[in-house]
């Protein structure tokens, strides 16, 4: 006696499924701990930017940390990008400053001790 029965058909999830809700900015899939915030580097222009300067890239990179700590991956990736272009901007800047601040220094000193008593 040979039956001949179909294989039961896959099993197909219903579409009333329970749906989630991914809020604005976020993504999935992706790896947030990946973006760097650059918060040493800024905080080394605090010194190299001559202090004012070195503020701009360490509030861009307390941005980037933040968001990334409310895993807003799109803000963290800007925020990433705001800090490294104004690290290369505040670095290159404070590196030209201090450069002129030593060549004038030396002129005075020169001149200062050119001085007839």
């Amino acid at each position: 006696m040979s039956y001949n029965n179909p294989p039961p058909p896959p099993y197909i999830a219903p579409s009333q499924g329970i749906s989630v809700l991914i809020p604005y900015g976020m993504q999935t899939g992706l790896n947030i701990h990946a973006i760097r915030d650059y918060l040493a580097w800024s905080l080394i222009n605090l010194f190299c930017g001559w202090g004012i300067g070195g503020f701009i890239p360490l509030i861009f990179s307390i941005l980037c940390r933040n968001s990334k700590s409310t895993n807003d991956y799109s803000g963290a990736q800007t925020m990433s990008t705001l800090a490294l272009v104004a690290n290369i901007i505040i670095t290159i800047a404070g590196v030209i400053g201090w450069i002129i601040f030593i060549i004038f220094m030396v002129i005075f000193i020169v001149a200062a001790n050119s001085i007839p008593n």
